[in-house]
């Protein structure tokens, strides 16, 4: 198995000629998660042979979908990298710096919430805020978890253009200190995975960041990350042993896929029942009455206990192993869609293939697609009000781009 999936990425690699090609970052994240599961089989109550399968067709899919995506682009599109335009970079920018003080209210604001809430802004009280969330059939999850991803759409768009334009120093210092301010008060993993790999794909793809900077910035992007499983632990180091950091480092990397393995679960009630939930949930509030598959997945032993079942699961769950190749070739085919558009030198198609980055990364963990639709269209809302509206004049624009030119 492991030959295979070294087979893959090495032709991925070869077919792409680029670390930034999406399906060989696929194929990297899934060799990696393979070579963990490998050495560390025996904590689970499943044998290599049964999550093979899983893990065979879905890399497969994938690699075959964006195979077909590039037999139907041009040459050029494939291995050009065509430079962003500095026009489109600057009317972003420009529409960028117009909302800052806005979006600077509203993170304080955010903040002044929290501190209602909870009745504290220090970070070891996070764990006291998120429970008081849960309140209300956590429907204030979904209101301020909506508000700190546009938020983070802003903040990863005004890095993505202030690398090729000029701003005073304490502006993006002060905008990012208070977004992760903001996001650690949330107890928010996800949110800086999302965030460092969008930003960072965003800044290797336009070549403004060399190999000291990018290793400090994934110095701090893991210590940001102990830091909030330290708090969420309580802030007491003492609960933090050396077994418990070992199966806690298991249970996010590779207890996914003997999770699904082992879970058992009743037929979906109707078709798509647990990949188009949110289409459900969005024709059940213009007055149809279809079952709506939960949240939360139920948790399994597996002898770890978890609740993540790899994005393999709503596909598998619905269409068993035919969805495991289907749902991913069909993936694999937007992926590297979207990539070759980025190519082209679009920069919307590049800002969206950078955020699309973090559901492959966390590809392991859960499926951040058909059941984040809803996230996806107001950021693909957010990038083209940013990128393709005009907030400033044609005259600030023709100036502004003339100096940035002359930088």
């Amino acid at each position: 198995m492991i030959f295979l999936l070294v087979t893959i990425a090495v032709f991925n690699k070869l077919v792409y000629r680029s670390f930034l090609n999406p399906i060989f970052i696929h194929s990297v994240v899934w060799l990696g998660y393979y070579l963990v599961l490998f050495f560390n089989i025996g904590a689970y109550d499943v044998y290599l042979k049964d999550i093979n399968k899983f893990i065979l067709l879905q890399s497969l899919g994938f690699s075959i979908g964006g195979l077909i995506c590039t037999l139907f682009s041009r040459t050029a599109t494939i291995y050009d990298r065509h430079q962003v335009s500095a026009i489109d970079i600057n009317k972003a920018f420009a529409n960028i710096t117009l909302f800052y003080p806005f979006v600077l209210l509203i993170i304080f604001g955010a903040i002044a919430f929290i501190g209602l809430e909870s009745g504290s802004l220090s970070l070891f009280s996070i764990m006291n805020f998120r429970d008081a969330l849960s309140e209300d059939d956590g429907k204030k999850v979904g209101a301020i978890g909506t508000l700190q991803l546009l938020v983070s759409i802003y903040v990863i768009l005004y890095i993505g253009t202030i690398v090729k334009n000029r701003e005073k120093w304490y502006r993006p210092v002060l905008l990012i200190g208070a977004f992760i301010y903001f996001t650690l008060l949330l107890g928010s993993k996800g949110q800086f995975v999302y965030f460092f790999c969008a930003t960072a794909y965003l800044v290797i793809w336009q070549k403004k960041i060399n190999k000291t900077y990018l290793v400090i910035s994934t110095v701090g992007f893991l210590g940001i990350l102990a830091l909030l499983f330290y708090l969420r632990a309580g802030g007491q180091s003492d609960s933090i042993t050396e077994d418990s950091a070992g199966d806690l480092m298991l249970i996010y990397t590779v207890t996914a896929l003997p999770a699904l393995y082992l879970s058992q679960v009743a037929a979906p009630k109707i078709f798509g029942y647990y990949t188009f939930r949110v289409l459900y949930v969005w024709l059940n509030k213009i007055g149809f009455d279809f079952p709506v598959a939960p949240v939360l997945s139920e948790w399994v032993v597996t002898p770890l206990p978890t609740n993540v079942y790899s994005y393999i699961m709503p596909y598998f769950r619905d269409f068993s192993y035919t969805g495991a190749f289907v749902m991913p070739f069909i993936l694999g085919f937007i992926h590297n869609f979207i990539y070759f558009r980025a190519n082209k030198g679009s920069f919307v198609f590049l800002v969206l293939n950078s955020l699309l980055i973090y559901a492959i990364v966390t590809q392991v963990w859960e499926e951040n697609y058909f059941r984040q639709i809803t996230n996806w269209a107001y950021i693909l809302l957010v990038i083209l009000i940013v990128t393709k509206v005009s907030f400033r004049s044609k005259k600030w624009l023709n100036c502004d781009w003339q100096h940035n030119k002359e930088l």
